[in-house]
């Protein structure tokens, strides 16, 4: 976890870590990702790393369930054994918008300043729902974390799944969600 001051460079490093550096003049250093080249990440594994920005971005045409659904599908398994990608793609839709309290609106468009749709809580919870449907090793939280149903989404995995998850996140305000975390880091300019 990094914590630090708005303007101390959180999201510069967040968005560094998550191999997002399009946008910056120049990054010097080098990252690895387990012995991976950031530019092979980019073009063999863009999907396993990933960051979660602080403003919700989606299209808002579509219903919270649509949003989910199409997120689920483009991570879905090829293979799976016991059920198909529809019905994957359905049960983790189903898990998360149970998780975050998402089941009332799921038929209601995601909305924007001219549609309107879900309130600003229910679409930073939706935001967190399709980060995590994409079943991304790496994930950069920006002041995600400070949200309830992101605390019991951990809570929750932690008990039902076994999965090999590295989180970096960034805290706006202070908060007790840095003690569900491995490390932190204090960031200052």
């Amino acid at each position: 976890m990094v914590l630090g001051r708005p303007g101390s460079g959180c999201t510069t490093l967040l968005k560094t870590l998550a191999n997002l550096r399009e946008e910056y003049h120049a990054v010097e250093g080098n990252i690895y990702y387990d012995s991976i080249l950031p530019e092979d990440l980019k073009k063999h594994l863009r999907g396993d790393v990933q960051y979660c920005p602080e403003e919700d971005i989606h299209f808002p045409s579509l219903t919270v369930d649509q949003t989910l659904t199409f997120a689920a599908k483009t991570r879905a398994p090829r293979v799976r054994l016991d059920y198909s990608r529809k019905e994957y793609t359905k049960f983790i839709t189903d898990i998360l918008t149970g998780v975050f309290g998402l089941s009332h609106t799921r038929k209601t468009p995601v909305g924007d300043a001219i549609i309107r749709g879900i309130s600003g809580g229910e679409k930073k919870r939706v935001s967190i729902a399709e980060t995590l449907t994409t079943r991304s090793c790496i994930t950069a939280w920006d002041k995600s974390v400070v949200s309830r149903q992101l605390v019991s989404y951990i809570t929750f995995s932690e008990s039902h799944f076994s999965q090999a998850q590295q989180e970096v996140s960034m805290l706006a305000q202070p908060s007790n969600s840095f003690t569900l975390c491995a490390s932190v880091l204090t960031y200052s300019d």
